[in-house]
């Protein structure tokens, strides 16, 4: 599925609802987009939709959305995102994916509290990178865990109200993910310097 069939099912996705509905362009699938680097697989694929739904669902919660025109209705906007958030995760479900599943629903809910206490956005936009890159990894042949764990590390850090250390954080473990390669990765969180060698593969180290 190239970038103009995706514009054209979240297009579709969204046609249910009365949003005065614009068309997204391909340049703003940056899920995707970051997906296809991570994995070689520059076409996209099933869970490059999926990324796409719940990220629409994001912004259509909290930020502005790429299908539906400024000023949409509230109320509309959050049961579209609902739609969007389901759509996503049913994509990952039918194929039996449980941890890509729990990093969505894990990031979905990271997010969520992110936005209630009025924290920066960019912030999400680092869960939103290191949830991408676990995703890629597993479908690389490589595995979630690293990324699985990091949201553990992140809900501790706001349970002692830490919450500032989560950029850090999710630097330091995304850059860890078995990929078959972390350029892009590291472009997208805006590390200019490489890392020392004796982090890459590190475990997350304690708070």
């Amino acid at each position: 599925m190239d970038g103009d069939a995706l514009c054209e099912a979240l297009v579709e996705a969204a046609a249910p609802f009365p949003l005065e509905p614009i068309r997204p362009e391909s340049g703003d699938l940056r899920q995707a987009a970051l997906y296809g680097a991570l994995t070689g697989d520059v076409s996209g694929d099933a869970y490059a939709l999926a990324l796409e739904f719940v990220y629409e669902g994001y912004l259509l919660h909290y930020r502005q959305s790429r299908v539906a025109a400024a000023g949409a209705p509230l109320e509309t906007r959050l049961l579209a995102g609902d739609h969007f958030d389901a759509r996503g995760l049913h994509e990952v479900a039918r194929r039996g994916d449980v941890d890509a599943a729990e990093l969505l629903t894990r990031l979905m809910s990271a997010c969520s509290w992110l936005r209630s206490e009025g924290l920066p956005s960019a912030w999400d936009d680092d869960l939103w990178t290191l949830t991408v890159a676990g995703i890629a990894s597993l479908q690389s042949g490589g595995n979630a865990v690293g990324a699985l764990n990091a949201f553990d590390e992140v809900e501790r850090l706001i349970s002692r109200d830490r919450a500032a250390r989560i950029p850090e954080t999710v630097r330091r473990v995304a850059c860890a993910l078995p990929l078959r390669d972390r350029l892009p990765l590291r472009i997208a969180l805006g590390l200019d310097e490489p890392l020392p060698e004796a982090m890459v593969g590190d475990e997350i180290a304690a708070i």
